[in-house]
């Protein structure tokens, strides 16, 4: 059985300018949001043992990329989940893991750029709530129009 985002609600993105220890302009983008995982097939069942779920998509409000930025990095916490009935305390550990970024071609256009998020989920309740962050940062002239 799989993970999927069943939903995404971003928040109003940062975009400012700022020097690099050099003084050269760069662009720092900061994404921010809410989404929730859930079974791909839907239901509300719970994975124990550590067990590791793969989950990824692009940032709605991301801007379109035509160079690599210098760098990228994510954050992605649990918000809420729900788990009744049962003792689940010696199952393991909750939460999202392993949470990275990039910015990656669209699979429907490979001339888009975007910027994707990946993490993983473990011992997953599901439906999870996360909110996450995404940190891009990169010279003017990588991002877009």
């Amino acid at each position: 059985m799989s993970m999927a985002v069943t939903s995404v609600v971003a928040r109003p993105l940062v975009d400012v300018q700022v020097a690099s220890s050099d003084g050269s302009p760069r662009r720092l983008t900061i994404y921010a949001g809410a989404a929730e995982a859930s079974w791909a097939k839907g239901g509300s069942i719970i994975a124990r043992g550590g067990v590791r779920y793969p989950v990824a998509f692009f940032l709605p409000d991301s801007l379109r990329y035509v160079g690599e930025p210098e760098v990228v990095s994510a954050e992605v916490s649990l918000a809420n989940t729900s788990i009744s009935g049962g003792n689940y305390a010696s199952d393991g550990p909750y939460g999202a893991v392993a949470s990275a970024a990039g910015v990656v071609p669209d699979p429907r256009d490979p001339a888009l750029r975007w910027v994707r998020l990946e993490f993983q989920l473990m011992s997953a309740a599901a439906p999870m709530e996360l909110n996450y962050q995404v940190r891009v940062l990169a010279q003017p002239e990588a991002v877009g129009q």
